[in-house]
């Protein structure tokens, strides 16, 4: 068998496309649903802040609990923006879960006689999910891009501003998954294709 097609073959697997769907799913979950800091500022008065998208920790303290909080006034600009863009995160978490979901259930429907096993179901689904799915993970590119780019006009400005590590694991190891969903999706997109040709 050629190198490439091994190489497209192993691309498109059907436990790559939900493993990194799992751990996509799993980061920005995190991001999006919890107080988990993602990003560490420090003040000018020297107070340290983990910035979440539901809340904000001052010195290891949590004080807010809840989505688009007002930020304190000590923070400066983009700082002030962080609330919502955290939060931008649970929109797209729900749309990965949805994803996820979608193959779980094709991976657990009913199949008559002579259905693909379940895994090759994953495999084999069509066009259309394959196309909302692209367009959910370059959301999700854009997303992490704005994240990196909050550190980089906050360093700008000669703020303080670093990653916690969450967001450490988010924008570096985000692009690199969201990259292998990408081959994985048009490999997994020509393997459909050489299916319904052999139809």
């Amino acid at each position: 068998m050629p190198a490439a097609t091994t190489t497209s073959t192993a691309l498109a697997h059907p436990a790559l496309t939900l493993g990194l769907l799992l751990v996509l799913a799993t980061l920005v979950g995190l991001v999006g649903c919890t107080a988990i800091p993602f990003f560490s500022y420090t003040s000018a008065t020297g107070e340290t802040y983990g910035i979440g998208a539901l809340g904000y920790w001052v010195d290891g303290r949590a004080v807010s609990e809840k989505y688009h909080y007002a930020a304190p006034s000590s923070w400066p600009s983009p700082l002030t923006h962080a609330p919502l863009l955290l939060l931008i995160h649970l929109p797209l978490f729900i749309l990965l879960a949805l994803v996820l979901l979608y193959y779980l259930v094709l991976l657990v429907r009913p199949a008559g006689a002579g259905a693909a096993e379940p895994l090759k179901r994953v495999e084999r689904a069509p066009t259309a999910p394959r196309v909302a799915q692209l367009a959910v993970g370059a959301a999700a590119l854009i997303i992490v891009v704005c994240d990196a780019a909050m550190w980089g006009i906050a360093d700008h400005r000669g703020e303080v501003l670093t990653g916690a590590p969450l967001g450490f694991a988010v924008v570096i190891a985000g692009p690199v998954l969201l990259v292998l969903w990408a081959a994985n999706q048009s490999a997994s997109w020509l393997a459909y294709r050489a299916y319904v040709a052999r139809k």
